[in-house]
């Protein structure tokens, strides 16, 4: 349960992801509502913490759980990622891969992770997650992060 009351079942494209397939109230419970209550009546029951254990709340959450989704090692990967999905691909595929690579997106094979997350939402729904994961970043790293989102010129 956050603060402010709201429960908090998973970061919002986590949600999407498993909702994409069968977006429906039953897909619903089933993958997200069920397991949860699970985790919280044990927890009830034989105290301790929750099974599938908890994310913080906030930016910091939504950064560790994309982070561990999308197969990332930083939260500034995970501002790439984002930054990548919120552009157009064309925009996206000049751009540093958020992977770690060292390629540009666009020849680099995690792209093709990218292409299933962008028929999960539209780009303006990944500007949302950006800009809400964003004031968790010191301006200095923002600004590094910002001159890599760039078009980069690599030589193939």
């Amino acid at each position: 349960m956050n603060p402010d009351g709201t429960l908090c079942l998973e970061s919002p494209i986590n949600l999407l992801g498993k909702l994409s397939a069968k977006p429906d109230l039953l897909q619903f419970a089933e993958s997200c509502l069920i397991p949860y209550l699970y985790c919280v009546s044990h927890k009830l029951k034989n105290g301790g913490k929750f099974l599938f254990g908890e994310l913080a709340h906030g930016p910091k959450g939504i950064l560790d759980d994309y982070k561990q989704l999308w197969g990332l090692q930083s939260p500034e990967q995970v501002w790439m990622v984002l930054n990548a999905m919120k552009s157009h691909k064309r925009e996206a595929n000049k751009m540093l891969c958020p992977c770690g690579c060292g390629k540009r997106l666009g020849v680099c094979s995690y792209n093709r992770y990218l292409a299933r997350l962008r028929k999960i939402a539209p780009r303006n729904y990944y500007k949302k997650q950006l800009d809400q994961v964003t004031p968790y970043f010191p301006q200095s790293t923002l600004k590094k992060l910002k001159k890599y989102s760039k078009r980069v010129q690599v030589i193939e």
